[in-house]
């Protein structure tokens, strides 16, 4: 992207937020939305292990940091997501923050890497 035009880092903050929305409701099937949760999980008697939340909730976040890598071409960007979307999301279901918390949370990440991106 070219640092000295300013709309194009508005359109990437809106298709990081268009890629947020993707992937955290029709790229979520019902499956992740419940298993990914270590409390619903165990509801769950077709799960093999009770330790399957971690890698439904890791692969929740890797679709989302592949958004932003895709998105941002920056694989340590995409990185900083799948942590940041993995903890904020255990966050939410360990009731430690809201759902109105972890979106505002996720899309300030957005936020921040585009201005990370601007600034470099």
């Amino acid at each position: 992207m070219q640092q000295e035009n300013p709309g194009n880092w508005i359109a990437l903050l809106g298709a990081l937020l268009i890629g947020h929305a993707f992937a955290d409701y029709p790229l979520q099937t019902e499956f992740m939305a419940r298993a990914k949760n270590r409390h619903h999980a165990r509801a769950f008697a077709e799960l093999p292990s009770q330790s399957l939340w971690l890698y439904v909730l890791s692969a929740h976040s890797a679709v989302h940091a592949g958004m932003v890598w895709i998105l941002t071409g920056c694989g340590w960007l995409g990185l900083a997501e799948f942590i940041l979307h993995w903890l904020t999301d255990w966050l939410k279901m360990e009731r430690r923050i809201s759902f109105r918390t972890d979106q505002f949370s996720h899309l300030g990440c957005k936020a921040v890497y585009v201005a990370l991106l601007a600034w470099w």
